[in-house]
């Protein structure tokens, strides 16, 4: 009380001063210092009585209306926030306020995904739950529908979980759904995809695991245009009705599928990006001359024929990476054959394998199936290791307009040394060569998975050469493949004493910044 009278014999004063000077004026404060409570006081009173009855009636605390923001937003927000969440999670908002309780029932987009380690919602209640989502369900239009769940722990017999499945597909097909994504995780059994579903003319998104496409009519995804298809028994037929029956058809993952063995992509086609993961009985991808296909990937193939690509000019970014044993390095006229279908690709990205070709080649100095290359961009995905320089001299001669250079090494593969083999140290500085894309091109670096106190030789080597050749470099960036969180002290002193090494050498274009993080 008597901090708040001083406060107002001073205001008191100070409106007094302010009174006599015939000027009119406000003043805001807080009644004590701990409170936020605003007041308003005028300064034209002409006496002290009317000063104090001012005074006292703004001193009343305003009561502020409790407003429920939550409850007021706008049911498209609202239904944007549900789009995040799982469907078990948008039930659970309707603890929030009476207003939101029901509407996870419109909500556009639908997520079902089971959680293995849950011991107290095992599959068998996740199917009834499910079920009872979609009863309740009132929208007449879906979005999106995702189901991922085991069905190994389902409980069930085989038939009557596909009679669920078919029945929620014809729910959500009835309801123009436009994303589909369907995980099951098993070994045993492939769910079939119904007919109703190649006829959804809605659909254009579809990703599916562990299921069976096995049309008994035409394909009518007239709105399609992503499919991936994951663990799957697929037949040449069954592609290209696909093929035939998407006009709209741009992306195509096909990962880990058997049966099928080559992929033809016919002028009509406006497929724009194929990926092939794993699928070993795949040969031959033929596109034809007039073909939009532009991005290709072929990941971890172990067929001996691997992969005969016919008429792919349309192409502009090639990833390749292959698995391979070392036995089968003396047979290197098919991989050749591969990488001269790829020199007119302006990027170009390469694993183990295709170096460890290319070392050979260089090492035994035979033609180079990639020589007068017009590529850009250049990633290699593979580890550094004794024969590595000379793969990446045989590169970096066959791609003259090289602009920027990508090594990364983080990702993991399985590599073997050739055998009778012995490749010289130091290559890349003793080689009597002439790199033009070192001289006029080569701009940016990234190298990927540098250990700090764990590297090789070949490793600073390679970064020295970089360093001092490239002359018109502008940019060097280093990623150290670890986590300096949780270094000690020997491990920081190493990063230390790497980071002042790469930071001192010396570098050929004065206009390059190397960059570590």
């Amino acid at each position: 009380m008597l901090k708040n009278t001083n406060k107002l014999l001073r205001v008191r004063t100070n409106l007094r001063g302010d009174c006599r000077s015939g000027k009119e004026s406000s003043l805001v404060f807080a009644q004590t210092e701990n409170e936020r409570s605003h007041y308003s006081v005028r300064s034209d009173y002409s006496d002290e009585g009317h000063w104090q009855e001012g005074v006292q009636s703004s001193l009343k605390r305003r009561k502020i209306p409790e407003v429920d923001r939550i409850s007021e937003l706008p049911d498209s927000i609202i239904h944007h926030i549900l789009s995040f969440l799982s469907a078990e999670d948008a039930v659970k908002t309707g603890v929030f306020s009476k207003r939101w309780m029901y509407l996870w029932t419109c909500a556009s987009k639908l997520t079902f995904r089971h959680d293995p380690y849950r011991p107290r919602f095992p599959v068998r209640r996740f199917l009834r739950f499910v079920d009872k989502i979609l009863f309740f369900y009132s929208s007449s239009e879906m979005e999106k529908f995702e189901l991922d769940f085991d069905c190994q722990f389902a409980e069930v017999k085989w038939n009557h979980l596909d009679s669920l499945i078919q029945k929620w597909l014809r729910f959500v097909t009835r309801r123009l759904v436009e994303e589909l994504s369907l995980k099951f995780c098993e070994s045993v059994y492939l769910h079939p995809i119904p007919q109703f579903v190649f006829n959804s003319s809605s659909l254009t998104k579809l990703s599916t695991r562990e299921c069976y496409y096995a049309p008994k009519g035409q394909v009518c995804w007239t709105s399609l245009w992503a499919l991936t298809i994951e663990h799957a028994e697929l037949s040449n037929d069954v592609l290209q009705k696909i093929l035939g029956g998407s006009p709209k058809f741009k992306y195509l993952k096909l990962h880990d599928c058997w049966v099928i063995n080559s992929i033809n992509i016919s002028s009509s086609s406006v497929l724009e990006y194929l990926e092939v993961h794993r699928c070993w009985s795949i040969t031959r991808i033929d596109a034809s001359s007039n073909s939009r296909l532009e991005k290709l990937v072929l990941k971890e193939m172990q067929n001996h024929e691997i992969c005969r690509l016919l008429n792919v000019y349309s192409l502009t970014d090639v990833c390749l990476t292959f698995e391979r044993k070392v036995s089968q390095f003396d047979c290197i006229d098919i991989p050749k054959k591969l990488l001269e279908k790829i020199k007119h690709v302006e990027k170009i990205a390469l694993g183990s394998y295709c170096v460890q070709v290319l070392s050979l080649l260089e090492l035994r100095g035979l033609p180079s199936p990639l020589s007068g290359s017009s590529c850009e961009c250049l990633t290699l995905n593979t580890n550094l290791e004794e024969w590595y320089p000379f793969g990446l001299a045989h590169l970096l001669h066959c791609f003259p307009t090289l602009q920027k250079l990508v090594i990364d090494m983080t990702i993991f593969s399985e590599i073997e040394q050739f055998p009778d083999e012995v490749f010289p140290e130091n290559h890349l500085e003793i080689v009597d060569r002439t790199f033009i894309c070192l001289l006029e091109h080569l701009k940016t670096i990234e190298i990927t998975g540098l250990r700090p106190y764990r590297h090789e030789p070949y490793d600073l080597g390679l970064v020295s050469f970089l360093l001092g050749n490239a002359r018109v470099l502008k940019e060097m960036v280093i990623h150290f493949g670890c986590k300096v969180s949780g270094f000690g002290l020997y491990e920081k002193a190493k990063l230390f004493d790497l980071t002042q090494k790469l930071l001192s050498w010396p570098r050929c274009s004065p206009h390059a910044v190397v960059l570590i993080d």
